[in-house]
């Protein structure tokens, strides 16, 4: 078993796996979660612009020299690859919450509002 993670971003609960982005990481599945909580708060002051949101958002889990290398993350819209994990992280802007969904049904499994996810996710130091 790798370490691979999965990440969607979408408008809205009701947005189709079909027009979800999806980023695709080598490493990072055992902190994935962290990452997406600290990301969020990162795109705090974007959470109701989802086109902004979602650059800030991946920007800060890709690093700032992710554009330096040829290997470590991919993106793609409507199709995912295949994360060591069984479940599949996904946020919705506009809900303003954040899915599990199994990663082979699409199937929610729970959701969270994105306060309770980085409160769940990160120390209270880094949001107090």
């Amino acid at each position: 078993m790798g370490d691979r993670a999965v990440v969607g971003f979408a408008d809205n609960s009701r947005t189709p796996q079909e027009q979800t982005l999806f980023l695709y990481s080598h490493w990072g599945g055992m902190t994935i979660q962290q990452d997406v909580a600290a990301a969020l708060l990162h795109a705090y002051p974007r959470w109701t612009d989802p086109a902004y949101a979602t650059r800030m958002a991946t920007s800060y889990i890709f690093g700032p020299d992710a554009h330096k290398t040829e290997t470590g993350f991919g993106l793609s819209v409507g199709s995912f690859a295949m994360p060591d994990y069984s479940n599949l992280t996904v946020v919705y802007w506009e809900d303003q919450e954040v899915w599990i969904r199994n990663d082979e049904t699409y199937e929610k499994q729970v959701s969270i509002p994105f306060a309770g996810f980085i409160h769940r996710h990160l120390p209270a130091s880094m949001w107090a």
